[in-house]
């Protein structure tokens, strides 16, 4: 009874420090930080159209209207969880509002390919904004975005006729994939009206058939024919080149302490090691001398030859020596050992190069 006692003394005694101390730890900006997150969220529903200016205007004023907020706020009078979430957010503002500016360029860049984007985005900010609907007018808008999608799949189809720039499939499918999106808000937006107004159900029918088609025609053109996407299948991996400016905002956002010069010139060093190490190994198996012998592309031959390696042993029987399996599998294993993970290392500095060169 005695040590019964003693322990819920005990516990009564322990209990308020260690909620103290659970209290202490606790950041000042836990609710601030909840707030910022629920009404970015709450935004994103409200303006669901990528690249949309009326959404990237609205985002750039709520971050520099957070911006303004932490400004005012006292660092110094806060504990050391509450500077580590001012700090954090205070990047991730910076952070979101360089995003922006680059989905500007983007989307500056994608207007040859998609000049009737605005009159999408302008529709499904019209019904956001629950304006009222005239079908007829609706419906001009209609044949003139059919008409103007089908003007741009030819001029986009003759250009490519004479000889593509380097950039276009990379601008092509980042258009294609905007382009999904606004098919998508455009059907959509029609589906919300069609059927219920039934002068804007009347007028619009054909005239939303004819533009409905046309953007899934230079859709399919633009995956099919820029992007080289086969039916059926998923798009191609394509890189989409940022910059410097653009890497420089990601390093300072992940908090790197490398600039991207000093990166690539690791990436740069990596790589050769690799080469160095590729024709070791091929060396090794019997495709040169010498290291120094072993061009690169017969390194690349013993790479393909490793599955070869592999299956005959696999083929072997059982009467094959011991010591041959052994060494086969002994070459197998050097050689992936000091080729593949370099081959990763390698892929970075391939990725770096075009990333600093855009």
């Amino acid at each position: 009874m005695r040590s019964t006692i003693v322990l819920v003394a005990a516990l009564a005694t322990a209990l308020p420090v260690t909620v103290a101390s659970q209290e202490a730890t606790v950041s000042e900006l836990r609710d601030t930080v909840d707030r910022y997150a629920t009404d970015r969220a709450a935004l994103f529903r409200r303006y669901d159209v990528p690249f949309s200016p009326a959404r990237r205007d609205r985002m750039e004023a709520y971050y520099h209207g957070w911006q303004e907020r932490l400004a005012v706020m006292e660092f110094e009078a806060l504990g050391l969880e509450g500077r580590v979430d001012y700090v954090l957010l205070r990047n991730e503002l910076s952070y979101q509002l360089a995003l922006l500016e680059r989905e500007r360029e983007q989307f500056t860049e994608m207007t040859p390919w998609l000049p009737f984007a605005g009159t999408i985005m302008d529709l499904a900010e019209a019904r956001r904004r629950m304006e009222p609907v005239d079908g007829q007018h609706t419906a001009v808008t209609l044949t003139e975005l059919a008409r103007q999608v089908a003007g741009v799949h030819e001029t986009v189809a003759e250009r490519r006729g004479t000889g593509a720039p380097p950039r276009d499939r990379i601008v092509g499918r980042r258009a294609a994939m905007l382009l999904r999106e606004l098919h998508d808000a455009f059907q959509e937006w029609h589906a919300f009206y069609a059927g219920y107004d039934p002068l804007f159900t009347w007028w619009t029918a054909e005239p939303f058939r004819q533009a409905d088609e046309a953007l899934g025609d230079y859709l399919d053109y633009l995956r099919g024919s820029i992007v080289g996407a086969r039916p059926g299948e998923a798009d191609p991996i394509i890189g989409d080149p940022i910059g410097v400016a653009g890497l420089r905002a990601d390093l300072d956002y992940e908090m790197i302490p490398y600039s991207v010069e000093e990166l690539i010139a690791i990436a740069e060093r990596e790589f050769a090691w690799c080469e160095s190490e590729y024709r070791r190994a091929a060396r090794d198996m019997g495709y040169g001398a010498s290291a120094a012998q072993v061009p690169i592309v017969d390194s690349r031959f013993a790479l393909r030859a490793v599955p070869t390696i592999t299956l005959t042993w696999g083929k072997l029987n059982a009467a094959a020596s011991t010591a041959t399996i052994t060494s086969e599998i002994q070459a197998v294993r050097y050689f992936w050992e000091k080729t593949f993970w370099n081959i990763l290392l390698s892929s970075y500095a391939v990725r770096g190069s075009i990333l600093i060169r855009a």
